[in-house]
């Protein structure tokens, strides 16, 4: 998933075909219900958030966070979902004027 993301963010796979392939992923396989401190548990979150059409479009600065989610180790999985979370609920308000 690591090098399907870093292809996007290079400009070399579209949004879209990235989209299309975490829908066939999670149309094959059964996600467990993981607690978050288990690192597995932040690749679950960003293909069903890849997978998901209700989402907004990709945008480059998706990827730091994303990024953040995947490779965190254990001890830090906590802070790095605080930190996804934290940047979706930025992207779900709009534009403060001004700023």
């Amino acid at each position: 998933m690591l090098a399907r993301l870093q292809a996007w963010v290079k400009g070399t796979v579209p949004a879209e075909e990235l989209r299309w392939w975490a829908a066939w992923v999670v149309d094959k396989c059964v996600l467990p219900e993981l607690p978050p401190d288990d690192p597995e548990s932040g690749a679950a979150e960003i293909v069903l958030h890849l997978a998901s059409r209700h989402r907004p479009a990709l945008r480059r600065e998706d990827w730091p966070p994303m990024r953040a989610l995947l490779t965190a180790p254990a001890a830090e999985m906590r802070a790095a979902w605080r930190g996804w979370l934290e940047h979706l609920a930025g992207r779900s308000r709009p534009p403060v004027r001004g700023r």
